[in-house]
């Protein structure tokens, strides 16, 4: 009886999001033409899914960073394009990402970024993956996520993974309640949204050819 009661408490206690649709979700993402992605989560990410343009998302992160660094490291990031700054925080944070058209460019970003700069990075940025489209990457439920694209000769686009309440979690009123609990601290409660993202990056005007 013992041992029945046990278990009965374990099922009690269990949230139904967390045991039947898991902590996790892959999300694919594909664009027209191949681009280099990054996946930004945590705090920075949430402020980035409210900004309109990667060129706004540059200055956020550069304000971000630049509060802990002296003039010259800030002066660098200044000077940085959005996609070299892009290309500086994969080359720091997720080195071993294949990248479309950057794979060389990341071993000389690195080389360039002052070592006070990396250690700003790695401590404020979260990159929740980096790689070159189509790919899937596995994000934890329970935030949001901003992800990045860019490829040569065309505009930068700024995207956003939402989350969205999941309904799973309405089985836990079999369960007393008690996995709300458990399903709001894994993130369960909430799935990710939408499940693929594909977009096009439109190409940069051509500039007026001179008289």
């Amino acid at each position: 009886m013992r041992m029945l009661h046990l278990a009965l408490l374990a099922v009690l206690s269990s949230g139904c999001a967390t045991v039947l649709s898991g902590t996790r979700q892959d999300l694919a993402f594909t664009s027209e033409p191949t681009s280099s992605t990054v996946v930004l989560g945590g705090a920075p990410a949430e402020i980035l899914a409210k900004l309109q343009s990667v060129t706004e998302a540059k200055d956020f992160v550069v304000r971000l960073l630049a509060s802990a660094l002296p003039d010259d490291a800030r002066q660098f990031l200044e000077a940085l394009s959005p996609d070299e700054l892009l290309t500086m925080l994969v080359a720091v944070l997720h080195p071993t990402a294949a990248m479309a058209n950057t794979v060389d460019a990341l071993g000389a970003m690195y080389a360039r970024t002052p070592q006070l700069v990396r250690d700003v990075v790695t401590r404020t940025i979260f990159v929740a993956g980096a790689g070159s489209t189509p790919m899937t990457v596995n994000l934890k439920k329970g935030s949001e996520y901003a992800a990045i694209s860019w490829a040569p000769g065309h505009r930068a686009k700024l995207l956003v993974v939402e989350t969205r309440f999941n309904f799973v979690s309405l089985l836990n009123v079999f369960t007393l309640g008690l996995g709300f609990v458990v399903d709001a601290l894994t993130g369960a409660w909430f799935s990710l949204h939408p499940n693929e993202l594909s977009w096009q990056l439109p190409p940069l005007e051509a500039a007026p050819s001179p008289r």
